[in-house]
């Protein structure tokens, strides 16, 4: 992602796909978005294969994340990070956000997990710009 400290060479395309939203709780947020083949973020990333770079996977999380939980701040920490398989251009992305609570003994308290959403079809309602 040569274009973060340069705008010059900063990509014609959209840095983000527009994202579906497939379930919602008050600690659990999924969603969906086609990877469209113009995306800002497969440019030169890799020519003739482009794969989505992980670091665009992180930002897109970290921007989802605050727009899917507007109350709870700054993200202190991305735990349980996977990158499953290779995403590309035409490919339906899944992202799972959870909060975590942080009991004073510093232990972790997650959601429930929720329930594998990557072999369904994105509905075409509550889409995140």
């Amino acid at each position: 992602m040569h274009w973060l400290a340069d705008d010059a060479s900063r990509p014609k395309g959209p840095l983000h796909p527009t994202w579906t939203e497939l379930t919602r709780s008050d600690r659990v947020w999924s969603g969906g978005a086609t990877i469209a083949r113009d995306l800002g973020v497969l440019e030169g990333h890799f020519p003739g294969e482009p794969i989505v770079p992980g670091v665009a996977q992180l930002i897109w999380a970290m921007t989802l994340a605050k727009k899917a939980f507007p109350n709870y701040g700054a993200t202190g920490e991305l735990g349980g990070l996977k990158f499953v398989k290779a995403i590309r251009p035409g490919m339906n992305a899944v992202v799972n956000l959870m909060l975590d609570d942080i009991s004073d003994a510093g232990t972790r308290n997650p959601p429930p997990r929720p329930s594998d959403q990557s072999s369904r079809p994105l509905p075409p309602s509550r889409r995140l710009a």
